[in-house]
């Protein structure tokens, strides 16, 4: 530590401030009369200054007889005309070797001349000149200080180096350093030290003060015992220990602790010598002794509990406050408590149907328990409100279900899910907007909240002549069929069928529909020889006549039998002759020799009883004896409908195909083919082949709210039609884009309502403040300035101003001065503002304790030290004092942390020292500002500080204490 050096060594065995005064006084002496020199040459001249040895006098002196002479060397200068310069002899300018600190009794056996006093006052040591530029210019432990006299001399010398504080003094120039000051303190003047480029030693800390900073005794005194209350404890090394509140004398270090919520021995724990979790006389709290009725008492976890009950009393109620309670002699105890099973006389048994009723074994029983048959329905003793499975709810959709044993709960209500879409409970027969009536021309709606009408229905006006809906393709009674043959007829309500059509048996034998004027195949030529033939669909021509080709050989037209000169007889032995045009006789038939099958002598063409004829239908049969026919041969007839013999599985025309669109035809003579047939592109939206009302995933319902669904293949609904829970608030379709009931209006005071149903508008325009704004502003009129002189007018629509012509500036003193309802906003923005600065909270997790300042540099440093800034904005504080604020200190102590409080003593709390004023907070609530909460945590030794109730209580259930709050302070 460096102080200043003009006490640090001194030249006599004397106090050392008067010592340096005497020593400086005779360099005075001798620079400024001449006193150092005799009146005659030769005789030393006698220093007005006293001396016990050589290192009292000045250089040149010697110390003879409690006098400082003047020496031979100071002749020699005096001789020479050399200055008298300290540390020169006039005779040798070299500089000598130093030896600071060697042990001395007097100047003579110093290089420099002077011998000093050690610090400790134990011995004396030789020192030297310095230059005080120079930082090394003396050794470590030595520090170069100068000393003035009243001309414009300095002398330096190295001193060594020492500690002044805490000692008495009676101005700065007793304390040292010129930087240090002597300070008032508790109990007198002590000196200080100036802390501005140095730290503090132990057990001091930096306060501000006028001038430079100060080291000053976290203790706040240096005197020897600060004792307010007399009873010998208090601050300095004089007490007999510590005091922790001086306003009482019974509280101190050492103290005998007493069970009273205080730290009466001063070591930081309350009542730390009573268990009150045991203490019969402090059970649970101080004061609080445990004396029970009928009992005696004793205290287990804090409260009063039964030991032993007094003789005949009992504790029948388990409640240890109202003592021993019962007196077992009483009748309706029946002599014993803890046998009974309740209080005779008292309800017992199920829902109280019964009462206890003493035995002559001194029980109790319960007499007329009316058992189970008591309870209701749920197993409780209550009445219900409902009967159980009853229907609750909308429409009966719940059941009344048990709710514990006494209550009961609606359960499984649907609510509004259970009403149909129009608001009732019944099923309805369709749905509000489904199509009805006569061909669905209609549309349901709600006529009450179970029924529906069918509005629009046209009735039989739009039925098609078969009474159906559909548009028939043909007109009833007109011709259809083959050639005309049948007539259209209904076939049902939808469609007609062509009825009486004779197919095929309509047409003539070529085909067509008119008369043939001759039968087809019919003879026609010569003799016969030709046959009618079709030519077209309604007419014949005679086709293969022979003309003369077609005569026998015999001129006549009749089939002969066989031919003149042919073979004829049995087996052809004759010949045929003619006999007339048409006959021939057989010459020569030699008899039945040879015959066929037949009984005649050709080969016949077929085995008679053989198939023959078209598809084998006839048989061959003897046509006489030369050949054979086929009877029962039915020609086309028995040939299918495309001249096959194979049976067809249809009839060519036949519908076929999808839905029926195309027509079979033949495929050769044995088969058919669907030809025609559109495939799937004839199926409908839902895979059938009926017309469908609506096309599947189409909006359908109300507002479009469901979407056209099949039901099956030719069937459609319209499926998750919400009804009129599609529509919006006002009724309609269309999405609102302010719904009613919504705020509007320019400070959202009215409200929006239905225009139409898909629109709406705002219903007023109302505005809060009389100037058409939104915020609430001062009364228009009113008076305002410092004396009323003005009054508010508009300055907008959201702000007034005080016409006074004058108005006061607003400044930091707690008062509205320009009226505008804010206080302090000297920065024009809100209550407060430019007043106050900002606290930082810091919180050291190691040392569990917080800290708050208003330096961010301060606070920034420690944020490099293990504090970690838990908010740069905890709360606001004044920055200057104004009327209605007080001063919040900052207290310091070693191991204990810091204190910030409004009591400039640190509230007595040990050794704290004040280190300064904190910030300015107010004394008393002030509108806009806020309470700070104070806790104390103990464990740590934790002051801990915050605006917030949910903190505060928050550190409360952590183990804090509440402390009373210093004030109220603001928010920014």
């Amino acid at each position: 530590m460096v102080v200043n050096p003009l006490q640090r060594g001194t030249v006599m065995n004397l106090n050392p401030s008067l010592r340096i005064a005497l020593w400086m006084m005779s360099v005075v002496a001798c620079l400024s009369i001449g006193a150092c020199s005799g009146d005659d040459a030769g005789q030393p001249a006698i220093s007005e200054v006293d001396c016990a040895s050589d290192v009292d006098c000045l250089r040149g002196f010697r110390c003879v007889e409690g006098a400082c002479v003047e020496s031979d060397m100071n002749q020699v200068v005096a001789d020479t005309g050399q200055d008298a310069t300290p540390g020169t002899t006039g005779r040798d300018t070299s500089p000598p070797e130093s030896d600071i600190g060697r042990p001395c009794e007097d100047g003579e056996e110093c290089v420099s001349g002077y011998c000093i006093e050690e610090a400790s006052g134990d011995g004396r040591i030789c020192t030297d000149f310095c230059d005080p530029g120079d930082g090394d210019s003396c050794p470590e432990g030595f520090t170069c200080a100068s000393v003035a006299n009243s001309a414009q001399d300095r002398i330096f010398l190295c001193f060594p180096e020492s500690e002044f504080l805490c000692e008495a003094c009676q101005s700065d120039n007793d304390c040292g350093g010129l930087d240090d000051q002597c300070l008032e303190m508790p109990g007198g003047r002590f000196c200080g030290r100036s802390c501005a480029e140095q730290n503090c030693p132990m057990g001091y800390g930096c306060v501000e003060t006028t001038g430079q900073p100060q080291c000053m005794p976290v203790a706040g005194t240096c005197a020897a015992c600060l004792d307010d209350d007399n009873d010998g404890y208090g601050r300095g090394e004089g007490c007999l220990g510590a005091d922790c509140d001086e306003g009482n004398p019974e509280v101190h270090e050492g103290a005998e602790e007493v069970c009273n919520e205080r730290d009466d021995n001063c070591n930081d724990l309350v009542d730390e010598t009573f268990d009150l979790a045991q203490d019969e006389e402090h059970c649970g709290a101080c004061g609080d002794a445990c004396d029970l009725d009928h009992a005696t008492a004793t205290c287990a976890e804090g409260a009063c509990q039964i030991a032993a009950c007094d003789e005949g009393w009992g504790d029948c109620n388990g409640a240890p406050e109202d003592g021993c309670e019962v007196d077992l002699n009483a009748p309706d105890s029946c002599g014993a408590c803890a046998a009974l099973g309740g209080v005779p006389g008292e309800p017992c048994g199920t829902c109280g149907g019964g009462r206890w009723a003493c035995t002559p074994e001194g029980a109790v029983r319960c007499d007329g328990d009316p058992g189970e048959g008591a309870l209701n329905a749920c197993g409780g003793c209550d009445a219900l409100a409902e009967a159980l499975d009853a229907p609750c709810g909308a429409c009966g959709s719940g059941r009344w279900a048990c709710n514990g044993m006494n209550a009961v709960r609606c359960e499984g209500d649907l609510g509004e899910d259970a009403r149909n879409v129009c608001g009732g409970c019944d099923a309805l027969e369709g749905e509000p907007e489904e199509p009805c009536g006569t061909c669905g021309r209609g549309l349901y709606v709600c006529s009450t909240p179970n029924t529906l009408t069918c509005a629009g229905d046209p009735g039989d006006a739009v039925l098609n002549a078969c009474g159906g809906c559909s548009t028939l393709p043909q007109a009833l009674m007109t011709p259809c069929g083959a050639c005309d043959s049948g007539r259209w007829a209904c076939d049902g309500a939808e469609a007609v069928v062509c009825e009486g059509d004779q197919g095929d048996a309509a047409r003539n034998a070529c085909g067509g529909c008119g008369d043939l004027p001759q039968e087809v195949n019919s003879p026609c030529g010569t003799c016969g020889s030709g046959g009618w033939a079709c030519d077209g669909a309604n007419r014949v021509t005679c086709e293969g006549d022979l003309g003369e080709d077609a005569y026998n050989v015999c001129g006549g037209c009749a089939e002969l039998d066989g031919a003149p000169e042919a073979p004829c007889g049995t087996c052809g032995a004759g010949r045929f002759v003619c006999s007339t045009p048409n006959t021939l006789t057989c010459a020569g038939d030699p008899g039945g020799a040879g015959v066929n099958a037949c009984g005649g002598c050709a080969a016949l063409g077929g085995s008679p009883g053989s198939p023959c004829g078209a598809c084998g239908s006839g048989q061959w049969a003897c046509d006489g004896m030369e050949a054979v026919v086929c009877e029962g041969d039915q020609g086309d007839a028995a040939r299918n409908a495309c001249g096959g013999c194979a049976a067809l599985s249809g009839a060519p025309d036949d519908p076929c195909g999808t839905c029926g669109l195309g027509r079979l035809t033949c495929d050769g003579a044995n088969a058919l083919r669907c030809g025609g047939d559109p495939g799937e592109d004839a199926l409908n939206a839902c895979g059938g082949c009926g017309t469908l009302g609506a096309q599947p995933n189409t909006p359908c319902g109300t507002c479009n709210s469901g979407t056209v669904a099949c039901t099956g293949p030719n069937a459609t609904t319209c499926a998750g039609d919400q009804g009129d829970n599609a529509r919006n608030a006002c009724g309609g379709c269309a999405t609102l884009s302010n719904p009613p009931g919504t705020s509007c209006g320019r400070c959202g005071l009215d409200e929006y309502a239905c225009a139409t149903n898909n629109s709406t508008t705002c219903d007023g325009d109302t505005a809060i403040n009389s100037c058409g704004g939104c915020n609430d502003l001062p009364q228009l009129g009113s008076a305002c300035g410092v004396c009323g002189g003005g009054e508010y007018v508009c300055s907008g629509s959201s702000a007034v101003q005080c016409s006074d012509p004058n108005p006061p500036t607003e400044s930091c003193n707690l008062l509205d001065d320009d009226c505008d309802g804010r206080i302090d906003e000297v920065s024009g923005g809100q209550s407060f503002q430019g007043c106050t600065r900002a606290v930082f909270r810091l919180y050291n997790p190691d040392l569990s304790r917080h800290f708050y300042t208003t330096s961010e540099g301060e606070a920034d440093s420690l944020a490099q030290n293990g504090w970690n800034i838990e908010s740069r904005s905890a709360f606001h504080v004044y920055a200057n004092n104004a009327a209605g604020l007080s001063a919040m200190y900052r207290c310091f102590r070693g191991g204990y942390g810091h204190l910030y409080t409004t009591d400039p003593n640190c509230e007595g709390w040990g050794s704290f020292y004040r280190e300064g004023t904190f910030g300015y907070i107010a004394s008393s609530a002030v509108s806009g500002a806020n309470v700070l909460y104070r806790a104390y945590f103990s464990n740590s030794r934790d002051h801990f500080y915050t605006t917030s109730l949910n903190e505060y209580q928050d550190a409360l259930r952590q183990g804090y204490q509440g402390r009373t709050s210093p004030g109220w302070v603001f928010p920014r």
